[in-house]
């Protein structure tokens, strides 16, 4: 028997809706789930050594690419060109080199043989070493993976800015941007705090010029914020304040420029893993471990009314056992004054819709009644004191073309001038060197030192309303009077001076204690020597 059973029209139609909305949500879910295509670059890389292609590759697609340096060397990859995804970029590089590229779940790469068996996932490699602040950065920092019989992985020691300590999974890491020697290169700047100062996140001190703090040091202020606020690491170990200065800060030109491997940035507060002085953030220099060969690099520049130049001699090696380089450089430049800038050499800025700056302390300067009366012979009380030829003694009838007049000019832009920008003499020598003791502990130590010197003669000295009695044989008036002036360079001229040695020497072992356990140990001393002087 067979039974009918009849739904209510009303019911199906309630039914309707939600089955739409369920078509629909399953729908949108699907096109969501769609990956976004890879993104494509314009790579023109020429055939050349493994190693450098695989990091011109990591810099130009901004994509981690991990390699242990033993395995690529001695190895050419092909040319690399047109319109490609990271990975096809990095898979023409390696096309016949048995090597490829393996993608990990971060979006970086993992470079190692291709017979290589997948004992340990390559995400767990990224895993052992801890809180990757760095985020491997680009190409820069290098895993191990080397082949072995019993099918295992290898991994080497990973440099990381930042804590090696692990993160919880909803800790995102903080940002790294990395610039090389060849970024610093290109950009054309004499010195790490000129370029520096270019970059969008960085920004600093008014220090190469007599009116800033820092008195010609180099200094580095991440967004803006005061000095001491940004802290400086060489090789990822701190460095202490050091120079003539008011505040608290490394000095940046007691670096090699031709000594940077890199420099690593990291742009916002990093007080809780370093403490109070990394409110603003972190600078790491990273210097060079070694080189091949021998190096000479020769910088000149030239500007209307000042220039510098340096050159670096350099020489170093590396084997299976170590490495070591060593490194001499000096750095001169000259001054840059508002005397060589007519901007400042006429301070009134009316014309510009702005304010009239100059001020009454010029060579030659002005002359005054004490009293408040004309002055004996002129129709006002004071006069501007008129330029007579060497030797010769000013007479009231000098006086009568300029009286109610005044010199005005920039105090700052007389004899030689205020320093815009200081003159420096930088000698600098720094050497490292790493060596193999047995098994897997190495030895290595650094030393720098650097000789800064600073001197520079600016302007007279200011006579601010001094009282020229009238007795004075070059007082023509018979009564007291009041000028006020300043000294030209014939009577000697005021200025600034700084000196600075320092020296940094530090020694270390590391090595594998047990498993995976690996330990440092350092002993570092440094010595800063600074004397600043005001002379007369």
């Amino acid at each position: 028997m067979i039974r009918k059973k009849t739904i209510p029209g009303t019911h199906l139609a309630g039914l309707m809706p939600a089955i739409l909305i369920s078509l629909l949500v399953h729908v949108g879910a699907s096109v969501a789930a769609q990956p976004a295509p890879a993104a494509q670059y314009a790579i023109q890389q020429p055939a050349q050594s493994l190693a450098d292609a695989l990091r011109a590759i990591s810099h130009e697609t901004s994509t981690s690419v991990l390699f242990d340096p033993a395995v690529v060397r001695g190895r050419m990859a092909h040319a690399v060109s047109g319109n490609l995804t990271a990975f096809e970029a990095l898979t023409a590089a390696l096309e016949g080199t048995g090597l490829s590229a393996e993608r990990m779940g971060d979006a970086s790469f993992l470079v190692r043989p291709a017979a290589m068996p997948s004992a340990t996932p390559a995400s767990d490699v990224l895993a052992s070493a801890g809180s990757a602040t760095a985020e491997l950065a680009a190409g820069d920092v290098v895993a191990t993976a080397d082949s072995k019989q019993d099918d295992t992985v290898k991994v080497a020691r990973v440099e990381i800015t930042g804590t090696r300590l692990k993160r919880i999974n909803v800790e995102g890491p903080a940002p790294v941007n990395i610039y090389t020697a060849k970024d610093i290169e290109q950009s054309g700047q004499p010195t790490l705090e000129r370029f520096l100062a270019g970059l969008n996140e960085t920004s600093v001190s008014v220090g190469e010029s007599t009116f800033g703090a820092t008195l010609g040091q180099g200094t580095v202020q991440l967004r803006g914020l005061p000095l001491g606020t940004t802290l400086v690491l060489i090789n990822g170990r701190r460095v202490e304040a050091v120079g003539t200065s008011q505040g608290n800060f490394f000095n940046l030109s007691l670096i090699p420029l031709a000594a940077i491997e890199r420099v690593e940035i990291v742009p916002v507060g990093s007080s809780a893993v370093y403490g109070g002085d990394a409110l603003a953030g972190v600078v790491n220099v990273i210097l060079k471990k070694s080189i091949d060969g021998v190096s000479v690099q020769a910088d000149l520049g030239a500007g209307r009314g000042f220039g510098d130049g340096s050159i670096a001699l350099a020489t170093g090696g590396h084997n299976a056992d170590g490495s070591y380089v060593v490194l001499g450089s000096y750095k001169h430049s000259t001054a840059l004054t508002e005397k060589e800038r007519g901007f400042f050499v006429d301070v009134d800025y009316r014309r510009f819709g702005g304010e009239d700056a100059r001020v009454p302390n010029c060579t030659p300067g002005n002359v005054s009644s004490v009293s408040g009366a004309n002055l004996p012979g002129l129709s006002s009380s004071f006069a501007a004191i008129p330029k007579l030829a060497s030797g010769q003694t000013a007479q009231i009838s000098d006086f009568i073309a300029t009286a109610g007049t005044t010199n005005l000019c920039d105090r700052y832009a007389n004899g030689n001038g205020v320093a815009l920008v200081l003159p420096e003499d930088t000698l600098s020598f720094h050497a490292a060197a790493e060596h193999l003791i047995g098994g897997s502990w190495y030895g290595f130590g650094e030393f720098t030192f650097a000789r800064d010197r600073m001197r520079n003669h600016d302007n007279g000295l200011s006579i601010p309303d001094l009282t020229v009695t009238a007795n004075n044989p070059f007082n023509p008036f018979g009564v007291d009077v009041q000028v006020t002036a300043l000294l030209g360079p014939e009577n000697g001229l005021q200025g600034v001076g700084r000196q600075t040695r320092f020296t940094r020497t530090l020694l270390g072992v590391r090595g594998t204690l047990v498993g995976d356990w690996e330990t440092e140990a350092t002993l570092s001393s440094s010595r800063d020597d600074s004397t600043q002087q005001n002379f007369n």
